[in-house]
C-alpha cells in the first residue's frame, strides 16, 4: 500500500479510504545510514544495553525469530521494505509501532503516537540542532 508512497503528496485518496476503512499489509521500513548525525529531524538516543536487549526482543516477537519476510525495493538507495505479516490500520500507524517498540525498552514515548513527528517529540533535540549554522 505505502510502497509507491515516499512522500505525503504522493498518498491517493483510495489508499486514505483503504487505511481508514479496512488497514493493509503491514511493512518494516528500514533506512540504513553510514554515518547518521544528529540535526533538526534526526535526534540520538542513547540505550542501555538492558534497553537495547529488550527493544530487540520486541522486536523479535513482533517480526518472528525468523526475521523479516520477503524484501521490497524501498524509495532510494539507502531504505528497503521487508514484509512483516502484520496490519496498518489508522490507529496502528508506522510511528505507533515504532513508539511501541521503544516503550517496550523503556523508553519514555507518548501514549499514542500515530502521526510523523509524535514519536521524536519525547527525545531530546541535540545542542544547536535547528539553528543557523
Amino acid at each position: 500500500m505505502f510502497l509507491d508512497t515516499p512522500t505525503w503528496w504522493d498518498l491517493s485518496p483510495a489508499t486514505v479510504l483503504r487505511v481508514i476503512g479496512v488497514g493493509g499489509e503491514g511493512l518494516l521500513h528500514v533506512e540504513h545510514y553510514v554515518r547518521p548525525a544528529p540535526d533538526a529531524q534526526v535526534r540520538p538516543l542513547r540505550l542501555t544495553e538492558a534497553q537495547y536487549r529488550a527493544l530487540v526482543g520486541a522486536i523479535t516477537a513482533r517480526i518472528g525469530p525468523r526475521g523479516p519476510g520477503r524484501r521490497h525495493r524501498g524509495y532510494g538507495r539507502q531504505d528497503v521494505f521487508y514484509e512483516t505479516g502484520g496490519s496498518y490500520t489508522v490507529t496502528r500507524t508506522c510511528n505507533q509501532w515504532t513508539s511501541d517498540m521503544l516503550a517496550a525498552a523503556g523508553v519514555r514515548v507518548g501514549r499514542w503516537t500515530p502521526l510523523a513527528g509524535g514519536v521524536m517529540k519525547w527525545v531530546p533535540a541535540p545542542a544547536g540542532a535547528g539553528q543557523a549554522e
